[in-house]
């Protein structure tokens, strides 16, 4: 299997077993959980690069299962599902029934967010601070930020980022699909957006991540569809400003056209946090993490492949990475078809990383960056104040 069609069957398992717990199937949620731990393994083994999420995956697999076992021996007839709110170590994702993906376990921290290092501050200034220690801004009467915009070009890492957040405040991450709450009949979208902060009210507090904001909090009165569109901001705006009754929630929008969204809905954010395209140093060390333990040509480094990769996303990188290591294993494979299956050593073929590889995976797989999508983003960073910029 390519490693596309064993990410995929990982996904399925995992999906099953939540199926299948959720019915009280529990010794068939920890089958197919121990089947999925057993693809990441095979995942791992067949791409390198792949082999620090497939163990995190593993991990939190095993934890899940402790949890279900727990749950087993227990045997409670009203709880349900692999997600617990007031857990976050036997836990990952629960979909409840509007479709609501929260997750208690997002695997992703700040240490796995390269660069940044001034929307960190921010956030951890702002937010996590405020989520430990309530008591001090509620001392000097300082109300933190409810809402924040992460804006930028695709491909930077904006969900990656919020999911971080999330872990460093060990909060739910409650993350909203504009596409799955977006109707087209009038009242049907206001529903769901109802349903859905009705789910979050269970929690104490939730990082609640919405992405594609601009599908939903569009700029009122723009288009034909606007009487839809002004109804979802209005109650979003709602909600919003409901925030400060008991709940502890930071509302996250994330959109690629700042300029789109509704100037209500920005006026809520107080800050407005670019996640930029990774800069040099930054392309080395996700580069690294991509390749750490891969063998490299003598006279090839981390910091050459970043030199040659302006302009790319940390999406574009690891795509860039998973291309570069497959010409060694192209080399292996011509080797075993001379020497046999389980008979090639390393000096029979070239077992490492060259820079030939590198030049050839750049040329067939380039960044991404759109230069529209920059422009966007620099006439909106144009138009806001000084201390926001």
């Amino acid at each position: 299997m390519t490693v596309l069609e064993i990410n995929k069957k990982i996904d399925d398992c995992f999906n099953q077993a939540v199926a299948l717990n959720k019915n009280g199937d529990y010794q068939g949620a920890i089958d197919k959980l121990k089947e999925a731990g057993n693809l990441c393994f095979a995942l791992a083994k067949q791409a390198p690069s792949e082999k620090d999420f497939a163990i995190k995956r593993i991990n939190n697999y095993s934890k899940i299962i402790e949890g279900i076992k727990v749950k087993m021996a227990q045997k409670p007839k009203t709880e349900k599902g692999i997600a617990s709110e007031k857990s976050s170590t036997n836990s990952t994702t629960e979909e409840t029934e509007t479709s609501l993906k929260i997750s208690t376990a997002t695997g992703v921290t700040f240490d796995d967010v390269v660069g940044l290092d001034n929307a960190k501050k921010i956030i951890n200034s702002e937010c996590v601070f405020y989520f430990k220690h309530p008591e001090i801004f509620e001392k000097f009467k300082h109300k933190p930020a409810k809402a924040i915009l992460l804006y930028g070009v695709p491909g930077t890492g904006k969900t990656m980022f919020a999911k971080a957040v999330a872990s460093e405040v060990d909060a739910p991450f409650v993350h909203i699909s504009a596409k799955e709450i977006k109707d087209k009949y009038v009242g049907e979208s206001e529903k769901n957006i109802s349903k859905i902060f009705e789910e979050i009210k269970k929690f104490k507090y939730a990082i609640i991540f919405l992405d594609e904001a601009e599908e939903i909090l569009g700029v009122r009165g723009k288009d034909n569809n606007s009487v839809i569109n002004d109804s979802m901001v209005t109650n979003f705006l709602k909600v919003i400003d409901g925030f400060d009754s008991g709940n502890n929630f930071l509302f996250i929008a994330a959109t690629n056209m700042p300029s789109n969204i509704d100037p209500a809905i920005l006026s809520r954010c107080r800050y407005k946090i670019n996640i930029t395209l990774p800069n040099e140093e930054a392309r080395s060390k996700i580069i690294e993490k991509q390749l750490k333990g891969v063998p490299l040509a003598k006279d090839l480094t981390y910091e050459y492949i970043a030199k040659a990769t302006p302009k790319y996303s940390g999406r574009d990188l690891e795509n860039l990475c998973g291309e570069i290591t497959t010409y060694p294993i192209e080399r292996y494979k011509q080797a075993m078809l001379i020497k046999g299956e389980g008979n090639v050593e390393d000096t029979d073929y070239v077992s490492y990383i060259t820079k030939e590889d590198v030049i050839e995976a750049i040329r067939n797989v380039p960044s991404s960056a759109n230069p529209e999508a920059e422009r966007q983003i620099y006439e909106y960073e144009k138009s806001l104040p000084e201390k926001e910029k």
